[in-house]
């Protein structure tokens, strides 16, 4: 779960109000992972990516690696 999508902070840097603790969501390294793939595989024209659709917290993941990937024109 996002925090900052559920509502309870109002960014990760600087959450506001009296709030406390940490999380795991790391979406905004998505587009950054994939530039470290296309470096380190420079021919790479597709990516998959396998998420619980289950799991509301990966709606955003992916959502953002998608958009990623699209920008990086991979498919």
């Amino acid at each position: 779960m996002d925090p900052v999508q559920q509502g309870f902070a109002v960014s990760l840097a600087r959450p506001g109000g009296n709030v406390t603790g940490f999380t795991l969501m790391h979406t905004e390294l998505n587009a950054k992972r994939l530039e470290l793939l296309r470096s380190a595989f420079p021919h790479v024209t597709t990516v998959t990516a396998v998420v619980n659709p289950a799991n509301p917290g990966q709606k955003l993941a992916f959502e953002q690696t998608e958009t990623a990937a699209r920008s990086m024109g991979l498919g």
